[in-house]
């Protein structure tokens, strides 16, 4: 049962992503089907297959993943020289870390889907993250929620003056 359930979340929340990217015009998507005439796009859009846009999307996503939870037992080990051999991958027997390079964005992601929307209003992100993002949390991440805890909204949590 739970495999059905991650599935489901899974394919929802790529529906909630593709939405939110296209929406917020991070891609020259102005037609997603492929049987979108031509003559109706302005030359930048591309036609991208469902099947396509889906492989892309989640190929960027685990790749996201999986540099995180591989990169994380090495960060500040390595600032001087490169080592000489790639690590011996072990699977995580106990399932996959968790840490703040990933669960704000799949936080936000459930959250987005959960509410059926594809913008979250500022106050929402505050409350989302006073909720559920106390611990295991550095340096931006960390800054960011203080400034929510002294009443800063976002976007300003992110200004460089904050």
């Amino acid at each position: 049962m739970s495999n059905n359930i991650c599935c489901r979340f899974r394919g929802s929340m790529l529906v909630v992503l593709v939405g939110a990217v296209c929406a917020a015009g991070a891609w020259p998507l102005h037609a997603v089907c492929a049987e979108a005439a031509l003559e109706q796009r302005p030359a930048e859009s591309i036609v991208v297959s469902r099947s396509e846009l889906f492989d892309r999307l989640y190929g960027g996503w685990v790749g996201m993943l999986i540099g995180g939870l591989e990169g994380l037992p090495h960060e500040f080990k390595y600032n001087d020289t490169p080592r000489e051999t790639l690590p011996e991958f072990v699977f995580l027997p106990r399932g996959a870390r968790s840490d703040d390079d990933n669960d704000f964005e799949w936080s936000h992601l459930w959250f987005m889907d959960k509410e059926h929307t594809i913008k979250l209003p500022y106050e929402r992100v505050v409350a989302i993250w006073k909720a559920n993002m106390n611990q295991g949390i550095w340096v931006a991440n960390k800054k960011a929620r203080e400034l929510m805890d002294e009443g800063i909204v976002p976007p300003e949590t992110g200004s460089v003056g904050r």
